[in-house]
């Protein structure tokens, strides 16, 4: 009961909104800016991980390439009383 005037005027609001050309206009920029910035991120998140993979795989081959005088426990320090 309650809800049915505030369907009508919500039907009605959006029948209005189809006919005015500014809001129709407005509606269709911020739908295309959306899909831009959604695109946008995604494919700054797509270069990130591809980054992040490919320096794991530099590192991870940087460490096996390292001579066994490199190796981290060469480089103990030593003290001399």
């Amino acid at each position: 009961m309650l809800s049915e005037p505030a369907s009508t005027a919500f039907a009605m609001s959006r029948a209005d909104f189809n006919k005015d050309p500014f809001l129709s206009y407005s509606r269709s920029l911020h739908d295309y800016t959306l899909r831009l910035w959604t695109e946008s991120r995604r494919v700054a998140e797509e270069k990130a991980r591809n980054k992040a993979a490919r320096r794991d795989v530099e590192d991870a081959s940087r460490w096996r390439k390292q001579p066994e005088s490199c190796s981290p426990q060469s480089h103990r320090s030593t003290t001399h009383d």
